[in-house]
């Protein structure tokens, strides 16, 4: 029998044609039938805020990122250092498409455009750095978060079923970027803390770097502890601490031993290792320290603080609070912990208070700053006026 697609006269075309044909026909799998496009793999790079927010722009990245992930996007890890402009050019985001090894890039901007806060997402094609689409819409910084939903869907289509968790508040964007900032400094167990009382994807995805961080060969003992301690869980490294104790300890292992303490309450024993831990710091270097001393030094401070406060000597703790406050005037807590110590007056309790308040705001973490100025008409009435002013302009 002669198979025509063999004869010797058959055109090579004609052989693949009737191939093509039998193969369909047989279910076999042939080059010839079309296969799927595999998606592209995109990468979230740092977006761009104005000023007044760009302390949140981790946070939306991470949050964009997310909303990638929940519509089936193939998403390249998301990191910190990948941040860009939108300015830059094409050659330059080629580039650092190729570093990310990614196909495309998703950059996210928020600004005022015609005196209106506007979202804007570009994404770029990673071969070339010639933006493919866009997303524009006007977008409150209250709403960040909702908008962010609304381009991933506008651009991406929209999740799988369950796949996607509620948009994320202003507050907790804020505390996403937080966390992504002590993880990029390293500060492992600060990081963990700034999570506290946060569920979902992205904050799952953050506590799962910080355990990666924590894994990695080398990783300092006396840290990994104090993340043990953060996270309220086994702690494999504590026998090294504790024989560091016994030969002239590092202020790290110090600080280490002070917060297991402290987790014992044992505050008696954490108030003597915080203050070990200080005065090691204090003789390396005072004001000129490096800043990872200088923020083991604003760690001690506020374990001899709180520590003092759980013994009962208000006044000792109000000074050290004091000094904390001094040295991190962006931070809220030493205010908010020193307004709550016994025997404060009530006036300078609302002042704190009220000052605790007005940097939680800054933040953008506006129910701690509610419950704050709050806080202050409860313990002062005759603020309330204020207060009241306060609590209107926040909403």
């Amino acid at each position: 029998m002669r198979v025509p697609w063999l004869a010797p006269k058959t055109t090579l075309a004609k052989r693949l044609l009737l191939l093509a044909s039998i193969c369909a026909f047989a279910g076999w799998p042939s080059s010839a039938q079309e296969r799927p496009v595999a998606a592209p793999f995109r990468a979230v790079v740092t977006p761009e805020l104005e000023p007044a927010a760009e302390t949140l722009a981790a946070g939306v990245g991470r949050v964009l990122h997310r909303a990638l992930e929940a519509r089936g996007s193939r998403t390249v890890p998301y990191t910190r250092s990948s941040r860009r402009r939108v300015a830059d050019s094409e050659a330059q985001l080629k580039q650092l498409a190729g570093r990310l090894g990614a196909d495309q890039l998703v950059l996210a901007t928020w600004r005022h455009v015609d005196f209106r806060p506007t979202l804007e997402i570009l994404v770029f094609a990673g071969d070339s750095g010639v933006p493919v689409a866009m997303y524009r819409s006007p977008a409150s910084l209250g709403e960040l978060g909702r908008a962010l939903h609304a381009a991933a869907g506008s651009l991406w289509g929209a999740p799988g079923q369950g796949a996607e968790d509620p948009p994320p508040e202003l507050w907790e964007i804020a505390r996403y970027a937080r966390a992504d900032a002590h993880l990029s400094d390293a500060e492992l167990p600060e990081a963990w803390r700034a999570l506290e009382g946060l569920h979902g994807p992205v904050a799952d995805a953050l506590r799962r770097e910080i355990d990666r961080a924590n894994a990695v060969p080398g990783a300092d003992p006396a840290q990994r502890s104090r993340l043990a301690t953060a996270s309220e869980r086994p702690d494999p490294d504590w026998n090294r601490v504790r024989s560091g104790l016994t030969r002239s300890p590092g202020p790290r292992v110090l600080l280490a031993a002070a917060e297991a303490a402290r987790a014992r309450r044992d505050f008696k024993l954490a108030l003597r290792y915080f203050a070990e831990a200080r005065e090691v710091l204090d003789a390396k270097g005072g004001r000129d320290r490096p800043p990872a001393d200088a923020a083991l030094g604003l760690i001690a401070l506020a374990g001899i603080a709180r520590s003092q406060a759980e013994l009962g000597r208000a006044e000792d703790a109000r000074k050290n609070y004091g000094l904390w406050a001094q040295r991190d005037p962006e931070d809220p807590t030493p205010r908010a912990e020193a307004a709550d110590l016994r025997g404060t007056p009530p006036d300078e309790s609302a002042r704190l208070w009220i000052a605790a308040a007005d940097l939680y705001r800054a933040r953008f973490e506006t129910e701690r700053a509610a419950r704050a100025y709050e806080k202050a008409a409860l313990v002062d009435p005759l603020r309330r006026g204020e207060v009241a002013v306060r609590l209107a302009y926040l909403a």
